[in-house]
C-alpha cells in the first residue's frame, strides 16, 4: 500500500517529487516508524531490493519539534573527532561482544579512538563536552522496566544522568541498539536516549529504532564517514551511504528494511568541518624527500 495514503496528506504527497528533503516531527507511535523505509507505490516484487522505499525518492529528516531545528548550533565549529568502543571482548558485565566498531569509523582522520577498557564513563565526561562529534559503538537500551541506558566499559550512563550533562556537540552517532526508543509522554514524544542527547546539546544525532544488525551497520557507517568527510550534507551522506547498501548488498534477505533503515537522522542537517587526512601524495613527497636526504647523507659520509 502508498504510504501517502494512510501518513501524507495527498496535498502534501504532490510536492515530494520537488522537495530536496521530507521533514517528519512524529506524534505518539510513529516516532517508531521509519518513514524511509515506506513505499511510494505498489509494489509485487519478490526482492527487497528493488522495492520503491521513499528513500530513493528523497532524504528523511526527523526532529522532536520545529524549535530545536531553529535554535542556534554550538558555537565551537572545531573540537575531537572521539570513538567509544568498549568492546566487552570478555563479556564483562555480561555483555555481549561487539567486534565492527572500528570498521564503523576507518574512513575518519586524526579519531581519537578510546577501545576496550579505555572507553569508560570518566573518558566520556571528560571528551563529551569539547568534541566536535562523538561515536559510541556500544549496547543501549530503552529501559523496559529499568532507566534508558548506554553502556560504557565500567558502567551505564542512565538517560537522567544524561539530561543533566552539557554536550555542546555538533554530531553524536549512536550505533547502539534503541536508543531512540522509549516511553511515550503524552505531548513530548519518545522519551528516548537520543532526544536525551538532543536535550544536553548535541546538534544532530544518528539514533536507532530497534535492535540493529552490527555488521549492516558498520558498513552503512563506514560509507556515511567517507561522505561526510568528502563535504557532503549530513542527511545526505547518511542516505547515499544507506543506497549505496542497498546496491551492493548481493544477499536478498540483507536487503531488508531491517538492516538498513533502523538507523535515523535527527536535528539540523549541514556539513561537517572534519580535520584532515594527511593526503597520499604528501606522503609520497615525504618519502621522496627522505629516500633522496639519505642518499645525500650517504654520498657525504661514505
Amino acid at each position: 500500500m502508498r504510504c501517502s495514503r494512510l501518513l501524507i496528506p495527498r496535498e502534501a504527497a504532490a510536492l515530494l517529487d520537488e522537495s530536496g528533503a521530507l521533514l517528519v516531527i512524529p506524534d505518539g507511535p510513529l516516532g517508531y516508524l521509519p518513514f524511509e523505509a515506506l513505499l511510494t507505490e505498489s509494489y509485487t516484487g519478490k526482492g527487497f531490493g528493488q522495492a520503491p522505499y521513499l528513500i530513493k525518492k528523497l532524504p528523511v529528516q526527523y526532529s522532536w519539534s520545529a524549535e530545536l531545528l531553529w535554535r542556534p548550533g554550538p558555537e565551537r565549529k572545531e573540537g575531537a573527532v572521539v570513538q567509544f568502543d568498549p568492546q566487552f571482548s570478555k563479556g564483562e558485565r555480561g555483555l555481549v561482544p561487539l567486534v565492527q566498531g572500528k570498521k564503523e569509523t576507518a574512513p575518519l582522520a586524526k579519531l581519537r579512538r578510546l577501545a576496550g577498557s579505555a572507553a569508560v564513563l570518566a573518558e566520556f565526561q571528560r571528551w563529551a563536552p569539547k568534541s566536535l562529534l562523538l561515536h559510541l559503538s556500544t549496547h543501549a537500551s530503552a529501559g523496559v522496566g529499568s532507566e534508558p541506558r548506554v553502556e560504557f566499559f565500567d558502567q551505564a550512563l542512565t538517560l537522567p544522568q544524561l539530561y543533566a550533562l552539557l554536550l555542546p556537540t555538533e554530531l553524536v552517532v549512536l550505533s547502539a541498539c534503541e536508543t531512540n526508543l522509549g516511553q511515550i509522554a503524552a505531548g513530548e514524544g519518545v522519551m528516548s536516549l537520543a532526544r536525551g542527547f538532543a536535550y544536553a546539546g548535541a546538534n544532530s544525532l544518528i539514533a536507532t529504532q530497534w535492535e540493529i544488525n552490527e555488521s549492516s551497520t558498520a558498513q552503512i557507517l563506514a560509507k556515511f564517514y567517507k561522505g561526510l568527510s568528502d563535504k557532503q550534507p549530513k542527511l545526505s551522506a547518511l542516505r547515499q551511504a544507506k543506497l549505496l547498501y542497498l546496491e551492493t548488498t548481493h544477499s536478498a534477505a540483507q536487503q531488508s528494511p531491517y538492516f538498513w533503515a533502523g538507523l535515523s537522522f535527527y536535528g539540523q542537517d549541514g556539513t561537517l568541518d572534519l580535520p584532515a587526512a594527511f593526503p597520499l601524495w604528501a606522503w609520497g613527497l615525504l618519502l621522496v624527500f627522505i629516500l633522496l636526504l639519505g642518499f645525500l647523507l650517504f654520498r657525504r659520509f661514505r
